[in-house]
């Protein structure tokens, strides 16, 4: 059964990939068209005619975003049987480079403490630091950020932990946040609602699990265990 399920998996995974893959050609077409119409006539036609074509460009750039989503999620693959001694200071330093102008632009102070040396899949852990770090920039609230990652030791190998003082999220809706394409707060705040479904897919795949306390206005603490190798 264990054997079935992860063969059914592994022709999921690849149907996403292959249809994300596949949509993007017509996609690219229909956007490149709108925008040409965009240029073309915005502004000839009527006030109706032009809201259409606003609407419709806006509608195209979505689905893009979406289907990049679903690919990045689908492409997830993995963790690299060969897993190395990675430095997890040093990974949380690249993700933080790799934020530096949202970091700049919030004022956020982050406060990382210090963290172990562990056997990973370093672009995974990567992928994983940076999409919970880049939430807690992305769903702050009117006070300047405040972020706090630290690590402790567990009898089955290591908690994570990443604080912010953000928007937060009510206690009923902690395990939607988790699945593909669930997002909980509406176009003013950008996003795919893929981020979180691929950090609990990486860290799944390590044997280890994810969650959140939160509490609506109060800040969110994401938790996630890796066991030893």
């Amino acid at each position: 059964m264990e054997n079935e399920l992860r063969h059914r998996n592994e022709e999921l995974g690849q149907f996403s990939s292959i249809a994300a893959h596949d949509l993007q050609g017509p996609l690219r077409n229909i956007r490149n068209s709108v925008q040409f119409l965009a240029k073309r006539y915005e502004g000839q036609l009527d006030e109706t005619a032009d809201q259409f074509i606003h609407h419709i460009v806006n509608a195209a750039g979505q689905m893009h975003q979406l289907v990049q989503a679903l690919l990045r999620y689908a492409e997830t693959g993995e963790p690299n049987s060969a897993l190395k001694l990675v430095p997890v200071q040093e990974i949380v330093q690249a993700a933080l480079a790799n934020l530096k102008t949202d970091l700049e632009q919030s004022a956020a102070e982050v406060i990382c403490e210090t963290l172990p040396l562990i056997k990973a899949d370093a672009s995974q852990l990567f992928q994983l630091f940076q999409n919970l770090i880049g939430n807690a920039l992305k769903y702050r609230s009117t006070r300047r950020p405040e972020i706090t990652i630290r690590a402790v030791t567990q009898y089955y190998g290591w908690l994570f932990s990443i604080s912010d003082n953000g928007l937060g999220i009510a206690p009923e809706r902690r395990d939607e946040i988790f699945a593909p394409l669930k997002r909980l707060h509406g176009p003013e705040i950008p996003g795919s609602g893929i981020g979180l479904a691929i950090c609990k897919k990486i860290v799944e795949r390590s044997g280890g699990r994810i969650w959140v306390e939160s509490e609506a206005g109060q800040g969110s603490t994401f938790y996630f265990t890796i066991p030893s190798a």
